[in-house]
């Protein structure tokens, strides 16, 4: 798109003082609605958050067995971490030795196994007792709402 010229005549319709240009229209329109405050919408925006916010810390139970399982689960995941880390080892320093691709093998299955083992627990162990506090969690925060 061209520039607009100042000096141009149909640009200095109106205009006292000469050499300006004319206001566009994209200027002249409103930017909120007539009678909405701004306070409002940053309170709707606030809200907002909070609410995507809540829904990345959701309620985890406290319970002992929960407590358990996410620690073999962690554990799981370490053991799973370090046997992967002791392969690439054993491969690239035990070169000479004979049974080099026994031990990566033997390695790799364990971190193959831990982590496997570790989405069982997150799948079928964890999450339902998870989907289970946050359905407790609704629950108690509706009653609560109720009784208000």
């Amino acid at each position: 798109m061209a520039r607009r010229s100042p000096m141009n005549s149909r640009y200095q319709k109106n205009q006292e003082p000469p050499g300006q240009t004319r206001k566009s229209a994209a200027s002249a329109k409103p930017k909120r609605a007539m009678g909405v405050s701004s306070a409002s919408t940053t309170a709707a925006k606030d809200k907002g958050k909070a609410e995507s916010k809540g829904a990345l810390f959701r309620a985890t139970p406290t319970t002992p067995e929960y407590r358990a399982l996410r620690k073999r689960w962690i554990i799981l995941l370490v053991v799973a971490v370090v046997s992967i880390v002791a392969a690439a080892l054993a491969q690239a320093t035990l070169a000479d030795w004979a049974y080099t691709s026994q031990v990566w093998m033997a390695t790799t299955g364990l971190a193959y196994a831990a982590l496997f083992y570790a989405l069982y627990l997150d799948f079928f162990k964890m999450r339902p007792l998870r989907k289970a506090a946050e359905k407790a969690a609704k629950e108690s925060k509706h009653s609560k709402k109720d009784s208000k």
